[in-house]
């Protein structure tokens, strides 16, 4: 009988009400930490909007651009790879684990602790850009501290415009 009365109060506790929270299976678990990218081309300084719009800058056909990124690492946190690239607005890897940027402008090869990193990059938009059609910068970056993941997001969006 006290058994009985013992395994009554164990499961009144189980059942009654102590059961976690339900999780969505449809949306993907928020990331242990973000990176910040404050973005300079010819000399116009943007950085991404708090819901990670990329600014906009318009560029012209042939131009060559001096870009700097400047990437912000959180405390704590550790980027095991980063890749700066050219896409034509989509994201991916390669089976390779590379990004499917074309061009690739630049591939860290040392791990990027909690802080400021800032890469130099140089890009020529192309003659037969058309304009009105957006390129971006992008970035492909992982962290191999538990959990690991990685993640894709655009820098900046480059609009191309007729020469004046």
């Amino acid at each position: 009988m006290v058994r009985l009365g013992l395994v009554a109060v164990v499961a009144a506790g189980v059942l009654g009400g102590c059961s976690p929270p339900p999780v969505c299976a449809c949306a993907p678990p928020p990331l242990p930490f973000k990176l910040a990218f404050t973005t300079t081309i010819s000399g116009r300084t943007a950085a991404l909007s708090p819901v990670g719009r990329p600014p906009s800058f318009d560029v012209r056909p042939g131009q060559s651009l001096e870009i700097e990124v400047v990437v912000t690492v959180p405390k704590r946190a550790r980027v095991s790879v980063l890749w700066l690239g050219i896409t034509a607005g989509t994201l991916g890897q390669t089976k390779a684990h590379r990004p499917t940027f074309d061009p690739i402008l630049a591939h860290t090869r040392r791990v990027l602790t909690a802080g400021l990193h800032s890469f130099r990059l140089r890009w020529r938009v192309p003659r037969n850009a058309r304009p009105g059609r957006a390129v971006y910068l992008a970035a492909d970056w992982a962290s191999r501290q538990p959990p690991t993941f990685d993640v894709g997001q655009f820098v900046a969006r480059l609009v191309p415009h007729r020469r004046s």
